[in-house]
């Protein structure tokens, strides 16, 4: 008869915890997701490029990651927390560089003159 009780009781306990990881995991998305759109629109608008708002999210996701790599793994520098400058100068540099290599790989092969400038769609 404990048995059944000990089941249900540690079935309980574990849908509880599954309910406040995954609750904790969609709540940590929303801020990475406004992080995200908010420098992605930064870097769209300092490369000239027209995103739409999924575009700049993940541009923005993406650069994140790649300007906190670069500057916190290679030049060293701390590049933590929502309100540091230098994360977000970071965020900004990095989704430039990934909507700049976006838009060279994607562009089509045009021969001579019709091809556009570099940094022209």
């Amino acid at each position: 008869m404990a048995v059944p009780g000990i089941v249900l009781a540690v079935a309980a306990i574990a849908l509880i915890w599954m309910a406040f990881a995954i609750t904790g995991f969609l709540f940590s998305l929303l801020p990475m997701a406004l992080i995200g759109l908010l420098t992605g629109w930064a870097a769209s608008r300092l490369t000239g490029a027209r995103l739409g708002v999924g575009w700049a999210i993940l541009a923005g996701i993406a650069g994140s990651w790649l300007g906190g790599a670069v500057f916190g793994g290679v030049l060293r520098l701390p590049v933590e927390g929502f309100f540091n400058p230098l994360q977000w100068a970071a965020s900004i540099l990095g989704a430039a560089i990934v909507i700049t290599v976006a838009r060279v790989v994607a562009r089509p092969a045009l021969p001579g003159r019709d091809r556009p400038r570099f940094g022209r769609i």
